[in-house]
């Protein structure tokens, strides 16, 4: 014996649906799905981009250096940014230190 279930009282009445919503593509479940397209081939001709080269610094660690009108600083520690410039913090005196880069 078979069984019928009854339809939710929201669906008595209402026709059966006819293909997928209008915002979602229909699916094939029997058809096999592609492999994805391999990527495009490098265009030959056209240099891969360099990676910045790091800047000589012009001081060292331990220079004496003279800074503005603040006078003779020490330079404490040489760092490069994303760019790969060279920038210092330096010991003004008084102790104080300051970050600077080579236009100062």
């Amino acid at each position: 014996p078979s069984m019928v279930h009854p339809q939710p009282q929201h669906m008595q009445g209402a026709p059966p649906p006819q293909g997928p919503p209008p915002t979602m593509p229909a699916m094939d479940h029997g058809a096999p799905v592609p492999p994805p397209a391999p990527a495009a081939p490098e265009a030959k001709g056209e240099p891969e981009p360099k990676a910045p080269e790091k800047k000589n610094s012009q001081f060292k660690e331990g220079q004496k250096v003279y800074y503005k009108k603040e006078g003779t600083a020490t330079i404490v520690k040489v760092h490069y940014d994303d760019e790969l410039e060279p920038f210092y913090t330096i010991q003004v005196p008084g102790g104080k230190e300051k970050q600077t880069t080579d236009a100062h």
